[in-house]
């Protein structure tokens, strides 16, 4: 399992950083990219071992792996975008909001399309939409909520991660 660096992933995981930001202390939005020299099960496998190695408090695990559809995947990332700076409660009109949440959400499905276009120029230019998406259900110590899922573009895994940290008392 080798990380993959991609320009457009690299990027995305920077927006997701200011995303995170905006949201509050408490919010953790990241991607990565990593060559796909297995099957997605055993990737991940490997993947949760990995973490647990660097980080074994965190007691990494997964209960399930499930296609999902792309208007689903939406609902669940604006679920995560819109707190903090960016919540309902901040954000007066409902147009207002809408625009957003259609901004943003198509931003992120962009620099998918921007991966895959890039390693292929006849590539899926919304992976998000014309590939599997797998939604995989993380469980550990660091997230209150996850939402966690994989897209292959070509020759690589992207992983996405957007999670709401755990309270501290």
């Amino acid at each position: 399992m080798n990380q993959e660096a991609n320009v457009h992933i690299q990027s995305l995981n920077g927006y997701l950083l200011c995303l995170s930001r905006l949201c509050g202390s408490n919010y953790s939005f990241f991607a990565s990219s990593y060559l796909a020299e297995s099957e997605l099960d055993i990737f991940l496998s490997n993947l949760i071992a990995k973490w647990n190695e660097i980080e074994s408090e965190a007691n990494f695990s997964i209960s399930k792996i499930c296609k999902i559809e792309y208007k689903d995947l939406i609902s669940e990332i604006s679920g995560y975008i819109f707190n903090g700076v960016i919540s309902s409660e901040n954000i007066a009109e409902i147009g207002t909001t809408n625009y957003i949440g259609r901004m943003l959400t198509e931003d992120i499905s962009e620099y998918y399309g921007l991966t895959s276009t890039g390693i292929n120029k006849h590539g899926v230019f919304h992976p998000l939409i014309g590939s599997n998406v797998y939604r995989v259900h993380v469980k550990s110590n660091v997230f209150e909520e996850s939402l966690y899922f994989v897209v292959r573009i070509e020759n690589i895994f992207v992983l996405t991660c957007f999670g709401r940290k755990k309270s501290i008392t």
